[in-house]
C-alpha cells in the first residue's frame, strides 16, 4: 500500500532533498518564527523593556535576511548550500547562547538576536528553497509544499516551549534549543546537493536511459524559462510581485510576532495564545497541503489572491476579537491563508523566472519583504505602547492587506515564458 502519490519516487534524491527540508523548517518555525513569540512576555517582563523594543530586536530576522539575501541567493546559485548551510548553523547556535545571558542590557539583547537571525537567513530557508527549486520543474509546487509543511508542523512545539519557560526559566530553554539547533543544521546539511545535472540525474527524477537525447536536452532547457538577473531586474512583473509579497509579509510577520502578548493583554492566559498558535499551525499545515499541492495544476496567480484574502481577513478578525469563536474564525482563515501562500510563492518565482538565477530571485524578494516585515512588528509595538491595545494596529495591517490582490493580478507572463 502506497502512502505517497506514484510520482513521488524515493529512489530520486531531491525527494529527500524536500523531507530535510521539511525535517529544518518544522524547528525553525517551532523555535524562532513561532516559537520567539513565547519569550517576549517573559523577558520583556523581566527587564521592564517596551514592546515596541523588543519587536524591534525580533524583526532584526527579517532585516538580516534582506541584507543577506542578495549575497547569498548568487552564492548558492554558483557553489551551492552546505558552506551557507554550515556557516548559519554555528551562528544560529552561538546566538542562542548569547541570548540566554542576555545580563538586562536591550543593546546585547538585539546584539544577540541579529546572531540569531544572521545565522536563520543564510542557513535556512533562503537555502533549501533554492536547492528544492533547482531539482524539480514539473512537481516544483509538491516538492516545497512537503518542505514548508514542516512550518506548520512546528506550531506544535509552542505549547512546549511556554511549559519549559515556566517551569525552568527562559534562559535554560535557550540553552536547550542551541544544543539542538547544531545536531539539526548539521544533520540536514548531509542532505543538500546543488544541483541533479551535477549527479547525473534530471529534474524531477527523469530517467534518462528512457528518453532519447534530444529529448533530455529539450526537457532541460527548453521546456523552463532561463532568465539572468539583469533581465529579471528589468521585468515590470518582478516589481510587482515583489510589493505583493511584501504588503502580506506584514501581516505575517506582525501576527506571529504579537499572537501571545496580544491574547494576553485582553484577559487570555499565555497558555491559550501557545495552543491558539498550535492551532493556527495546524490549519497552516492543511492549507499548505491543500494549496500547495494544487499549485502544480492551477494558475499560481488566483491561488495567491485567494490566500492574500484569508490572511487579511483573519488579521482583521484577530485585531476585533472578544469571544472564543472568533479566535476559531481568526485561527481558520489566516492558519489556512498562511500555511498555502508561502510554497506558491516559492513555486511562482521558479516558474516566472526559472533556476538559472532562482537563489538570486529568492534573496531579492526576501529582500523587499524585510523591508515591509519590519514594519508591522515595530508598528504594532508602537501602537500597544501608546494605547495598551493591539486592535488599532491589527486592523490597519489587515485592511492594508488586500492591496496585494490587485497587484498580483497585475502580473503578466514575462517574454520569455511568451
Amino acid at each position: 500500500m502506497r502512502f505517497l502519490p506514484r510520482y513521488i519516487n524515493l529512489q530520486f534524491f531531491g525527494w529527500w532533498i524536500a523531507f530535510s527540508g521539511f525535517f529544518q523548517l518544522v524547528w525553525v518555525s517551532g523555535t524562532i518564527f513561532f516559537g520567539m513569540s513565547a519569550f517576549i512576555d517573559p523577558i520583556a517582563e523581566q527587564y521592564g523593556w517596551s514592546r515596541a523594543a523588543m519587536a524591534g530586536a525580533i524583526s532584526l530576522q527579517r532585516t538580516e535576511s534582506g541584507i543577506v539575501g542578495p549575497f547569498i541567493g548568487p552564492l548558492i546559485d554558483r557553489f551551492g548550500a552546505r558552506i551557507p548551510m554550515f556557516v548559519g548553523t554555528i551562528l544560529t547556535t552561538l546566538g542562542f547562547f548569547w541570548l540566554a545571558r542576555t545580563d538586562g542590557s536591550i543593546v546585547t539583547f538585539y546584539f544577540a538576536f541579529g546572531t540569531i537571525a544572521l545565522g536563520v537567513s543564510i542557513g535556512t530557508v533562503i537555502t533549501t528553497t533554492t536547492i528544492i527549486g533547482n531539482w524539480f520543474i514539473k512537481f516544483r509546487s509538491t516538492a516545497l509544499t512537503i518542505a514548508f509543511l514542516g512550518t506548520g508542523l512546528g506550531g506544535l512545539l509552542i505549547p512546549l516551549l511556554v511549559w519549559g519557560i515556566k517551569a525552568y526559566g527562559w534562559r535554560t530553554i535557550l540553552d536547550y534549543i542551541a544544543v539542538i539547533n547544531l545536531f539539526i543544521g548539521f544533520f540536514v546539511m548531509i542532505f543538500m546537493r546543488h544541483k541533479p545535472e551535477q549527479y547525473g540525474l534530471l529534474p524531477d527524477g527523469i530517467d534518462k536511459d528512457v528518453i532519447l537525447t534530444n529529448q533530455i536536452a529539450k526537457y532541460t532547457n527548453d521546456s523552463e524559462i532561463s532568465m539572468d538577473t539583469k533581465q529579471i531586474l528589468k521585468e515590470k512583473s518582478f516589481w510587482l510581485i515583489n510589493l505583493s509579497f511584501g504588503i502580506t509579509g506584514i501581516a505575517l510577520s506582525t501576527v506571529m510576532v504579537f499572537a501571545i502578548p496580544s491574547l494576553s493583554s485582553i484577559g487570555f492566559d499565555p497558555y491559550v495564545g501557545a495552543f491558539v498558535l498550535t492551532a493556527t499551525s495546524v490549519l497552516l499545515f492543511i492549507g499548505r497541503l491543500i494549496i500547495g499541492l494544487l499549485a502544480d495544476s492551477f494558475d499560481k496567480r488566483y491561488l495567491l489572491c485567494i490566500t492574500f484574502a484569508l490572511i487579511g481577513s483573519g488579521t482583521l478578525i484577530f485585531g476585533m476579537l472578544t469571544e472564543v469563536w472568533h479566535i476559531a474564525l481568526f485561527v481558520i482563515l489566516y492558519g489556512v491563508g498562511h500555511g498555502g501562500t508561502v510554497p506558491v510563492r516559492f513555486a511562482y518565482l521558479a516558474d516566472m523566472y526559472g533556476r538559472k538565477s532562482y537563489g538570486t530571485v529568492i534573496g531579492i524578494t526576501t529582500t523587499t519583504g524585510a523591508f515591509f516585515g519590519i514594519l508591522g512588528p515595530i508598528y504594532a509595538g508602537y501602537i500597544y505602547d501608546q494605547y495598551l491595545d493591539y486592535t488599532i494596529a491589527f486592523t490597519v495591517i489587515g485592511l492594508l492587506t488586500f492591496l496585494a490582490i490587485p497587484l498580483i493580478l497585475m502580473v503578466k507572463k514575462t517574454e520569455a515564458m511568451n
